[in-house]
């Protein structure tokens, strides 16, 4: 299953069920949906979802800023990213390479981390230094 994501400008990212599961609004839209249909229609509505791509517009997310939330989303497919009940790990080097020091782009992601509903990518905001410069 592949599901397609509307950026604000209307541009198109399609992205793997794994990566999908990653973001918490996307999950919620592709699977909370199914708990809209009852009886007979169920059965009918997860064979849809597993079979066809979806489109899902967010609005609130430019394709600049979507296109690096989905590459850091991508980098933790398989992977466990940090979880914030365990305040004692240490930032990741590529998380921390990735994330970079501009106050600008650091704001934007974080902006679309907590729309979009990913805790390890906000987390990981908390122990990035900022220079104020940038």
């Amino acid at each position: 299953m592949s599901v397609i994501l509307l950026s604000q400008e209307g541009h198109c990212f399609e992205i793997s069920k794994a990566v999908a599961d990653r973001i918490g609004v996307v999950r919620d839209c592709v699977y909370g949906a199914a708990s809209l249909f009852t009886g007979p229609l169920v059965a009918e509505y997860q064979a849809v979802a597993e079979n066809d791509m979806m489109g899902i517009p967010l609005h609130k997310v430019s394709s600049v800023v979507l296109a690096k939330v989905l590459i850091w989303c991508k980098h933790y497919e398989e992977a466990v990213p940090l979880d914030c009940a365990d305040c004692n790990q240490e930032f990741p080097d590529w998380d921390m390479a990735y994330i970079g020091n501009s106050v600008k782009e650091i704001l934007l992601i974080l902006q679309a981390a907590d729309y979009l509903d990913i805790p390890g990518l906000m987390y990981g905001f908390r122990l990035t230094k900022v220079s104020p410069d940038n």
